[in-house]
């Protein structure tokens, strides 16, 4: 079964720095629990010149919510899920 989730990280996860923002990405690796909320997160491969903040997990602890995966009879369960979010850089003015 595939899953799709979405989410808005512009209010969720503000982990870049407001000056000097560079093209680049940063992956993800989350654990949902079965409440939707975000339960562990952990940052993979960072590429290009980002700055990441060092609350940039617990920011999605907070303020990210999935709609939790279910098992076969319907039952919410816990997931895993691995996204990179993606930045174009700063515009230009």
């Amino acid at each position: 079964t595939t899953e799709i989730y979405t989410l808005s990280l512009h209010d969720a996860l503000p982990i870049l720095s407001s000056e000097n923002v560079q093209p680049g990405s940063a992956e993800f690796r989350i654990t949902i629990s079965r409440g939707g909320r975000v339960r562990q997160c952990n940052v993979g491969k960072v590429t290009g010149n980002i700055a990441l903040r060092p609350e940039a997990c617990e920011r999605l602890r907070k303020g990210a919510r999935f709609l939790p995966a279910t098992n076969a009879a319907g039952d919410p369960v816990e997931s895993d899920l691995t996204f990179t979010a993606r930045w174009l850089g700063a515009p230009r003015s």
